[in-house]
């Protein structure tokens, strides 16, 4: 052998050495980081039972602190924001907490250590929760109703203040109970809090009551009569209406118009949705055979649509609240109707005239039964002229909103019967 190929002899056999080498470094290697990243998890572990510790304490801490409240006031808007600020910062602490918990949980099984139990963590949470819920709601409170005191009244969302009000005292019932053997002091803030709350809710009906979509200027004058004072509301605020006009000793009035404007707002959003509702509503007309003019198919959607309607209507009709929509109702009732009328009349006459156009559309009966071929080309006429109508304003209530159209198909059917009759009467004669 030549030295080159000795040596590379020589080579192959001091590989498996060479390899088993690189893997003992290699697993050294590991060892050593293994350990690294466990020290490096023991001391950051170390640090967080110290933070742990400390966030436990300052939850305890709670329940010792509160803050004077006085119904119809609160508290001091600087402390409340202070403590309500605090109470986040330790819930932030927690949801931290949590966090680490699961990453150390996560290094420790990666290292194939047995994973430490930090249910503390979750303690500590629950334990924040009713403190956390109480200042956070109180600071909500104040800061809504200082907003909504001074706010604009016809800006007020009456729906989201009746429903924060009643979100907000059951925190504070919650938190009543389950803090009613701590501090009297903390104790005291909460009970007051509640009372703070129970007042308010109290004018929650004269805000809805005057903030009802249903109220028109007709309730307003009427109003404004009752209580012996013009109400002008665009320019107040909820405190002018609840302290300098005195409106809350009017509940019983207010109550009762906003009751009525409540049951003809629903009526007349009733007409309004059924109005609605025929906007793209159109006849389907399709071509038939080589006639040069359509027929209306698919119309039974239209007749349910018109059916069910028309008895909508006639229940509001009977409406004790109806009175300001009289006129409307009736008007709406009698298109109905008319629409109704007319499709009856149309379809009736679509049937007749599909059995006949094919007969008398021959040269022989033509001649065979010259007056009713006349009578079937009068009718056949106007159906083309109505179906051009039709055409070119194929929206139901537009198409079908006039007496003479009526009168057209009721005159085609009766013609168009007569026809039936004469050709049915020549036909018996050729048997």
């Amino acid at each position: 052998y030549g030295n080159s190929e000795v040596k590379q002899r020589w080579g192959v056999f001091e590989l498996p050495h060479a390899v088993q080498l690189r893997v003992t470094e290699a697993s050294k290697m590991l060892t050593a980081k293994e350990t690294e990243m466990a020290n490096a998890q023991a001391a950051e572990q170390e640090d967080f039972n110290d933070e742990l510790k400390g966030l436990d304490k300052a939850v305890k801490g709670l329940a010792t602190r509160s803050l004077a409240w006085t119904v119809g006031q609160g508290a001091d808007p600087a402390q409340l924001d202070a403590f309500a600020d605090e109470v986040a910062r330790m819930q932030k602490r927690v949801a931290d907490s949590e966090a680490s918990a699961r990453r150390f949980n996560s290094r420790e099984a990666l290292l194939g250590k047995p994973q430490t139990d930090y249910n503390e963590v979750t303690k500590v949470g629950k334990a924040l929760e009713p403190f956390a819920a109480a200042w956070l709601t109180m600071r909500e409170f104040q800061t809504a109703r200082r907003r909504w005191m001074s706010d604009p009244f016809p800006t007020l969302d009456a729906d989201e203040i009746e429903k924060s009000i009643t979100a907000w005292w059951r925190v504070a019932f919650k938190a009543c109970k389950t803090f009613q053997d701590a501090d009297p002091d903390l104790v005291m803030m909460l009970e007051n809090f509640k009372a703070d709350l129970e007042s308010f809710k109290a004018h929650v009906p004269i805000i809805v009551a005057l903030r009802l979509p249903g109220m028109r200027d007709r309730h307003w004058a009427q109003l404004s009569k009752e209580v012996g004072m013009e109400l002008k509301l665009d320019g107040t605020t909820l405190d002018k209406v609840l302290n300098e006009m005195g409106l809350p000793k009017h509940m019983a009035q207010i109550t009762a118009v906003g009751d009525v404007a409540s049951k003809e707002y629903l009526i007349e959003k009733t007409l309004d949705k059924m109005t609605g509702s025929w906007g793209g509503v159109a006849l389907e007309l399709v071509d038939y055979r080589d006639t040069g003019t359509q027929i209306v198919r698919g119309v039974d959607e239209v007749m349910q649509q018109l059916d069910d309607q028309i008895v909508m209507t006639q229940s509001i009709a009977f409406s004790p609240f109806k009175g300001p929509f009289e006129g409307a109702i009736e008007q709406w009732e009698k298109k109905l109707l008319l629409a109704q009328e007319i499709l009856d009349e149309w379809i009736a006459c679509q049937r007749l005239w599909l059995y006949l156009e094919p007969i008398f559309a021959s040269e022989d009966i033509q001649k065979q039964l010259p007056a009713e071929s006349k009578k079937f080309q009068a009718v056949d006429r106007n159906w083309r002229r109505t179906m051009d109508v039709a055409r070119r304003t194929p929206a139901v209530l537009e198409c079908c909103s006039t007496q003479r159209m009526l009168d057209t198909f009721r005159d085609g059917n009766r013609i168009l019967d007569a026809v039936q009759k004469g050709l049915s009467d020549y036909l018996e004669t050729k048997r």
